[in-house]
């Protein structure tokens, strides 16, 4: 181990190429936050988008149809009775998209398709777990198939 012999106001080596390294590491620093590069801003921005509220389709005669923006609740059990150990009765969930927070960024939008899971926290309409019912004829009907997708209007930045 070696001991430093000088006092810390002393100049060793390549120190002006430090002082410079810095400055610049400094600059680029500033530039990234004022053009909105910073990860912490791209996360800020990704949560923004997917947690952005949505509007439900108001439904007037009681039918679902086509263009209907829905989400897609579980409910929960209605016997809440904890019959095993450790195995919690079914709570409500929302079907919900898994967004990959680099693709969003990267695209600016959602384009393809996503993997979906189920979330617990949904009592609000956001952009990631609310879905457009999509089909060729006007109105859904017992045993119809049917799309449910995101529109790309409410996954853009």
């Amino acid at each position: 181990m070696t001991t430093r012999t000088y006092a810390p106001s002393v100049r060793v080596g390549n120190w002006n190429e430090d002082i410079q390294l810095e400055e610049d590491t400094i600059k680029d620093f500033l530039e990234k936050r004022e053009r909105g590069e910073l990860l912490i801003q791209k996360s800020a921005d990704f949560s923004a988008i997917v947690l952005k509220g949505t509007a439900l389709s108001v439904v007037n005669d009681g039918a679902l149809h086509m263009g209907d923006c829905v989400q897609l609740v579980n409910p929960m059990a209605a016997d809440r009775t904890k019959y095993f150990a450790n195995i919690d009765p079914r709570d409500e969930s929302c079907l919900s998209v898994n967004i990959s927070a680099s693709k969003l960024l990267a695209e600016r939008k959602i384009a393809g398709t996503c993997q979906v899971s189920s979330s617990i926290n949904h009592k609000s309409p956001y952009a990631r777990n609310t879905f457009v019912i999509e089909r060729n004829m006007s109105t859904l009907l017992m045993d119809h198939h049917f799309k449910a997708s995101y529109t790309s209007t409410s996954l853009s930045v």
